[in-house]
């Protein structure tokens, strides 16, 4: 019997994803899963410790954990129309040369997209992304860089866009945006990581895109935004055909960004 140490977000996509394995709806043949759940640039410094056995990690820091981990083929988050963000406050006059910006980890692809486009913006502060939004808004940065539902939130709450960086990326690249991916240690060997991504997969069984998404107390739960509509649009975004398989077009997005990394 393996009893391995699991890894996820709390965000919506990921509880959607997972819960029919964590509820254990769907098993791993000879596992024991025990499970934590932390903010994205948590998950992907654990990672780099070697905490986890199978762990969410941010596509940008893929190329630091190549060694020890494996990419699994399903479980992420990847697509079109899913980049981050960057807000201001509607009376913000935005000079990136002077702007301080508040990012959600360092290691993010957000943060490698805002490199990307723009490297002027030098003066960024790790800030825990559910906290983003109201760090700009009391006026302690002048620039926020949002993922997961502030996509949904940061117009209600009195923010305008600067840009929309995954947007950014898509009309340079013609490729979707790889977020994040789910990764677990080489060293169960090739059998277990197959019955792992396998069973993350099977996991992925109340997702169906003519569907509205099944929200249940669990995702609820762990939800930094409680307002069932955000959950679900979270969902629907977040959730698709890559997250199942990312398949030939995910695999080139995946080695573009990593050229991308080598050349910075």
């Amino acid at each position: 019997m393996h009893r391995l140490k699991i890894g996820i977000s709390p965000c919506p996509n990921d509880t959607f994803i997972f819960e029919n394995l964590y509820n254990g709806k769907i098993v791993i043949p000879n596992v024991t899963l025990d499970w934590e759940f932390h903010d994205i640039e948590e998950l992907n410094i654990l990672a780099s410790q070697g905490y986890f056995d199978i762990v969410k990690v941010s596509f940008a820091h893929l190329h630091n954990l190549t060694d020890r981990y494996r990419l699994l083929n399903s479980g992420g988050a990847m697509g079109y129309g899913v980049g981050p963000i960057l807000v201001k406050r509607k009376d913000h006059e935005v000079d990136f040369s002077r702007d301080k910006v508040a990012i959600p980890g360092k290691n993010t692809t957000a943060n490698f997209l805002l490199t990307t486009f723009f490297p002027e913006l030098r003066q960024k502060d790790v800030v825990l992304f559910s906290d983003i939004e109201e760090s700009v808004l009391n006026g302690k940065y002048d620039l926020g860089l949002l993922i997961h539902e502030g996509r949904f939130t940061y117009q209600a709450k009195g923010l305008d866009l600067v840009h929309d960086l995954g947007d950014l990326w898509q009309r340079r690249e013609n490729l979707p945006i790889p977020l994040g991916s789910i990764v677990a240690l080489r060293s169960l060997g090739d059998d277990l990581l197959d019955q792992i991504q396998e069973a993350i997969s099977r996991s992925i069984t109340n997702y169906d895109q003519n569907n509205r998404p099944v929200i249940s107390d669990f995702i609820i739960e762990h939800a930094q935004e409680m307002s069932p509509d955000v959950i679900v649009s979270h969902i629907d975004l977040y959730v698709n055909d890559f997250s199942k398989d990312m398949g030939k077009s995910g695999q080139k997005a995946i080695a573009r960004m990593h050229e991308l990394i080598v050349q910075m």
